[in-house]
């Protein structure tokens, strides 16, 4: 059995448990603690026999036999990320190995939002570094990668570091997309923001840009570009027309442009830069005050 079908069944039922962080995660936050856990164990135990090592020699090896036989086995560059994911993991075990157990505690600390969503991307960490080379296939197969999208933009959002114009887009693109649908579910049960998500984060970059930012994908270092290679400002008809010379932007409008600069106008860029304006035309900046 290959590694993709044996990672299969187990993602499905993860799916689950990540709808019910969509839901409400902090409602369902000690179910999704209760039961990541168990599947970051699996997941352990499928890559030990993926890479044909020896199963620690127990009938039933606990997760500290398992974490430290898959570290003899992971590649070197790999052994300090997975090493941040494994304590994480090993807290959880040692303190709250069933968090139901502990409703007092849980329902102080386990069960707010932050905590929920973190303990699915820590999962979603420890898979991506032990089977980093998944398919494009099996991933668009799954509902699992479009949820894991949504769940990091959310919990970028709720910690102040994700792009909040992006999230606000998103936000309201999910609701364009529930309000067509009229989707009819019961109180407190946000069904609906489900399927959106699912029809939403499961689109590639490209459309997922057009569809939520209102511009394709590849635009905004394409006028970065142009804006650093050109000695003057440029009014936003000036941009237009340059990109219009590629082939790639041969058919864009001025709405596409507009929508693009809006978004990443007075953002720091990589090297330091920030796209500002000045008198009603566009330049590239080191100072936002110049």
């Amino acid at each position: 059995m290959g590694v993709e079908q044996k990672l299969k069944p187990l993602l499905v039922s993860a799916e689950t448990i990540i709808e019910l962080a969509i839901i409400d995660p902090s409602r369902y936050g000690p179910l999704i603690h209760a039961n990541i856990p168990d599947y970051a164990e699996i997941l352990l135990k499928i890559f030990l026999e993926d890479t044909g090592s020896k199963l620690p020699d127990s009938s039933r090896p606990n997760f500290k036999q398992l974490i430290e036989e898959v570290e003899k086995n992971l590649p070197e560059v790999d052994i300090e990320p997975f090493k941040t994911i494994k304590q994480y993991f090993l807290a959880i075990r040692d303190d709250f190995r069933n968090p139901l157990h502990h409703k007092e505690y849980v329902q102080g600390f386990l069960t707010t939002k932050a905590i929920a969503l973190e303990c699915l991307l820590q999962f979603d960490g420890l898979l991506g570094l032990l089977f980093p080379k998944l398919p494009a296939s099996f991933q668009s197969d799954l509902n699992y990668f479009s949820y894991v999208k949504f769940i990091r933009m959310i919990y970028w959002e709720d910690k102040g570091k994700e792009d909040h114009e992006l999230y606000r887009r998103a936000m309201k693109a999910l609701e364009k997309i529930e309000k067509g649908d009229k989707y009819k579910c019961p109180p407190g049960y946000d069904t609906g923001r489900i399927f959106s998500v699912r029809n939403l984060f499961k689109q590639d970059d490209e459309t997922f840009s057009v569809v939520v930012l209102g511009y394709r994908n590849g635009l905004p270092k394409k006028i970065i570009s142009i804006l650093s290679e050109s000695g003057s400002a440029l009014k936003t008809k000036d941009i237009l027309g340059r990109l219009r010379d590629y082939d790639a932007f041969s058919g864009i409008q001025q709405k596409e442009v507009e929508a693009c600069l809006q978004h990443i106008q007075n953002k720091k860029q990589s090297d330091g830069k920030m796209i500002v304006i000045i008198g009603g035309a566009y330049s590239l900046s080191q100072n936002p005050a110049v």
